[in-house]
């Protein structure tokens, strides 16, 4: 065949769909990684242990976790109150085990 042809040529669409993908990776390299690596080092650093985040966060979960506690213990109260076992149990359930509630009820129920 030819010896003289030296490649397939670009046409001037190609240049310009070139020139174009240059501008806009230039554009996100100007105006957009600089935006991400500085949400990047915001996330880590809101990780770290002893983090104003993290510590807020931790606050929000045991709230949380109070909250949800405080309604079984009165769920167990009121389904207890209705079987007529709520005086007997309130008193071992809610006091410590060494609390002076708790040895007086030991104390009316021993035989």
């Amino acid at each position: 065949m030819g010896g003289g042809d030296k490649g397939i040529q670009e046409t001037p669409q190609q240049r310009a769909a070139v020139e174009h993908a240059v501008n806009l990776m230039a554009d996100y390299k100007q105006r957009w990684l600089p935006v991400q690596e500085n949400l990047a080092k915001h996330i880590v650093a809101s990780g770290e242990a002893g983090s104003r985040e993290r510590t807020a966060a931790t606050g929000r979960a045991s709230t949380d976790n109070a909250m949800q506690f405080a309604k079984a213990g009165g769920a167990v109260e009121k389904s207890l109150a209705n079987s007529g076992a709520a005086r007997a149990a309130r008193s071992s359930i809610w006091a410590s085990p060494g609390s002076a509630r708790t040895r007086r009820s030991r104390a009316a129920w021993a035989p």
